[in-house]
């Protein structure tokens, strides 16, 4: 007679292999204020506001739709500070946002949004992209750890 499978492991072991739900009602509410004062300071050309927000570190990344990645919030805040120079407008699909929970203390905010940029000269695009965050509560605060940016098109 083979011998019989093992068991599930230990309850102690499988719970602190799964993540906990960090987004729950007001984490949801916090995460989206968080990225909402972000939209609203890239929409400003407020690089303080925008600061605000990030994660201070080099470990802070921005993946952009063009497929380039800039490390470093600081790093990031000189990008977007370069790309301001001509019209710029971030519109989120707020009713399509979906904010997900990974652990405590760590949320992703996924959404579509409208880019509209273009050249000092006053040429515009509009294009429709894909922006997530990756969140993380830190000093009681909800700050932008990283943000993927990718193409609908």
């Amino acid at each position: 007679m083979p011998p019989a499978p093992p068991g599930p492991p230990p309850a102690t072991a499988r719970s602190a292999d799964l993540p906990v739900p960090a987004a729950s009602g007001s984490a949801q509410a916090d995460v989206k204020a968080a990225f909402l004062r972000f939209i609203s300071g890239q929409n400003a050309r407020d690089r303080a506001a925008v600061a605000a927000v990030l994660v201070d570190s080099e470990d802070f990344v921005l993946t952009q739709s063009t497929g380039s990645v800039t490390w470093g919030s600081r790093q990031a805040l000189d990008a977007f500070q370069a790309a301001w120079q001509g019209p710029w407008n971030l519109e989120p699909q707020v009713k399509d946002l979906r904010i997900a929970g990974v652990t405590s203390g760590v949320a992703v905010l996924v959404t579509p949004l409208l880019f509209t940029h273009g050249e000092p000269s006053g040429m515009t695009s509009t294009v429709p992209e894909r922006w997530s965050g990756v969140f993380v509560k830190t000093n009681g605060t909800w700050r932008l750890a990283s943000v993927f940016i990718t193409s609908l098109r």
